[in-house]
């Protein structure tokens, strides 16, 4: 058996993966979505369930992505009430719940790195931007 996979963290890892991967499959035919954007929308969750368990590669991995989501904006996934979601503006959520995350759950460790008021401003910004951003024709 592979080393890597009597580490009981990447266990979990994994089985998270598996489970999102039957979730997608099983609401794809329920949900009418186009393949690209569906793949998209699959490698945003992956991401985000990685995040969790590597958060700089997460993160990292968000900031390489983000460039390819800016064609749509013009995609809506969902609404609810007068809001439209999009691609970007379901990432800029999960980096938010993600960085919020972080600073609850390890906080011991961001304030021996000494940057707490560096994830504060991070935060606040993110925040700032998704409540600029509220343009019912254009999503999040």
């Amino acid at each position: 058996m592979l080393n890597i996979l009597k580490n009981n963290r990447i266990q979990n890892l994994l089985l998270l993966l598996m489970l999102a991967t039957i979730l997608f499959f099983v609401a794809s035919f329920f949900v009418e979505i186009s393949i690209f954007f569906g793949f998209l929308l699959f490698v945003l969750i992956y991401i985000f369930i990685i995040s969790f368990y590597y958060p700089f590669f997460g993160v990292l991995s968000f900031l390489l992505i983000r460039p390819l989501l800016d064609f749509s904006t013009d995609y809506k996934l969902f609404s609810f009430a007068s809001w439209s979601i999009n691609l970007a503006s379901l990432m800029g959520l999960m980096v938010l719940i993600i960085a919020l995350w972080y600073l609850i759950f390890r906080h011991k460790e961001v304030k021996k790195s000494k940057i707490l008021y560096l994830w504060v401003l991070f935060i606040a910004i993110n925040v700032l931007s998704l409540l600029v951003s509220f343009d019912i024709s254009l999503g999040i």
